[in-house]
């Protein structure tokens, strides 16, 4: 940071970081869909199968669940100006 910020260069990392959130949602969303399928699909598996033969293997909760929210966020932001 030996430079400083120009108002037009603070906007486009804006812009950017914005975008690459977007990417990350979508990603996020699309991997918690194949997931919830995966588990239905397998939940369908294992009730045709013999209750002796259950395992039940649980996945772990995402971290994405524990992200603060985006006005937490700009409260982070602004503690470190």
């Amino acid at each position: 940071n030996a430079f400083p910020v120009s108002g037009q260069l603070y906007t486009t990392h804006l812009l950017s970081l914005d975008a690459l959130l977007t990417v990350i949602d979508s990603t996020e969303a699309h991997c918690q869909a194949k997931v919830l399928n995966s588990l239905t699909q397998q939940e369908k598996k294992e009730t045709a199968r013999p209750s002796s033969d259950k395992k039940f293997a649980r996945k772990p909760p995402r971290f994405s669940c524990l992200l603060p929210d985006p006005r937490e966020l700009i409260e982070i932001k602004n503690k470190k100006k």
